[in-house]
């Protein structure tokens, strides 16, 4: 099965192969040899790579995936279908954009920014209330507010989209 995945910034074409009950990758046309246990969403398993021994958390948010690698935490996004060009063309978008997502359910107390403007990087963004604390979502980039998502008054779940932000060069 072929995949188009981007991680951090970076395209890549990625194809699982099955060899005599053996697990290889091709990344980037390049051979990886792996070996992962298998785990649910959420929990720590082992992955071996080359013969190296890695420790993995992973967790979907909305349409990306946090990956803990050793503790380093990287996003990744996938995409499989037909039409490489397509899929290539999403994550250029996904390169583009920074969305920002909800880290977990709440509410909207209140949205600091509208369409179009520009922001700082740690710039407020809006308020989430979780558990009667109130958490201000700060904006990762410097860019311009392409979308907001939400209004002030609504429930969100964790992982659902927030803001969109085109980063600035």
């Amino acid at each position: 099965m072929k995949y188009t995945v981007l991680v951090g910034e970076k395209i890549c074409e990625v194809e699982f192969i099955e060899d005599g009950g053996k697990r290889r990758i091709l990344w980037d046309g390049e051979p990886v040899e792996v070996d992962l246990g298998q785990g649910r969403p959420g929990a720590f398993t082992s992955l071996l790579i080359e013969g190296h021994p890695y420790e993995i958390a992973l967790e979907r948010n909305g349409e990306a995936f946090s990956i803990d690698l050793d503790g380093s935490a990287f996003t990744v996004q996938v995409h499989r279908g037909s039409k490489q060009s397509d899929r290539v063309k999403l994550l250029q978008n996904a390169v583009e954009h920074e969305i920002v997502l909800a880290p977990m359910p709440g509410m909207v107390v209140d949205v600091k920014v509208e369409r179009e403007q520009e922001v700082d990087m740690g710039q407020p963004l809006l308020i989430l209330e979780a558990m009667k604390m109130e958490n201000e979502l700060r904006s990762p980039v410097h860019a311009r507010v392409s979308e907001i998502c939400v209004e002030k008054g609504r429930k969100v779940e964790k992982g659902e989209r927030l803001i969109v932000l085109q980063k600035k060069a």
